[in-house]
């Protein structure tokens, strides 16, 4: 079924710069903090991710996406 391609672990995960996650889902902290999350989730097999960001409004959660591109991404550039 997979072919050549290689097999991939995709999760679907919240993202909260709060101190406090919501839920097991929810990878929340400083970017920093968001960022060693993300590499335990890497270095158990993930291959990528689905983001939500929880926000309390439209401007708040694209404040979350800059921020998040900005300060977390660039660590995953490899």
């Amino acid at each position: 079924l997979l072919g050549t391609r290689p097999f991939t672990v995709a999760l679907r995960m919240r993202v909260s710069f709060r101190n406090q996650a919501e839920s097991e889902y929810t990878l929340a902290g400083s970017p920093e903090q968001v960022q060693e999350q993300l590499r335990a989730y890497q270095q158990a097999g993930m291959s990528y991710a689905v983001i939500h960001f929880e926000a309390e409004s439209q401007g708040e959660r694209e404040q979350a996406m800059r921020t998040f591109a900005r300060e977390v991404m660039p660590a995953f550039n490899d």
